[in-house]
């Protein structure tokens, strides 16, 4: 999917969060018409892997995350690595609690859902609170 360069205003940046077994990490960022998700580099995994394989908790390859605020502005450069979720295609947004990562599920319409894991558990409120207020007609969880 091609777009534009443009400017676009989240109400809220979530991440990292990663997926693919923890393989790839990413930002989601909360616009009002759709959610971008905008891959990180693979260092991530690497300190996660790291730090599991020294039997230490690897979600501190995840860090702290500050609170988010209303200022995030990100420029779209049309990137095809980019997660592109309008709103119009997505049935339901989902936090779930699960014993490993806390998970962000995004359903689309007629597509499998693409899962999202919360590497560090502390953040989980953060990312409830993100997703119901911006899409609270969407939005659902499971486990809390």
């Amino acid at each position: 999917m091609n777009v534009a360069v443009r400017e676009v205003v989240a109400d809220y940046c979530l991440g990292p969060v990663f997926s693919n077994g923890g393989l790839k990490n990413w930002r989601l960022y909360l616009c009002q018409e759709e959610i971008i998700g905008v891959p990180l580099g693979i260092w991530l995994s690497i300190k996660a892997g790291l730090l599991a394989g020294l039997h230490l908790d690897p979600s501190g390859a995840y860090g702290n995350h500050p609170e988010n605020d209303d200022t995030s502005l990100l420029t779209d450069t049309g990137s095809n690595e980019w997660r592109r979720y309008p709103l119009s295609t997505i049935e339901y947004l989902m936090v779930k609690r699960v014993p490993t990562a806390n998970e962000i599920i995004i359903k689309r319409d007629g597509v499998e859902p693409d899962i999202y894991g919360i590497g560090n558990r502390g953040y989980t409120d953060i990312c409830r609170s993100a997703l119901s207020n911006t899409y609270r007609a969407k939005y659902q969880e499971t486990g809390f």
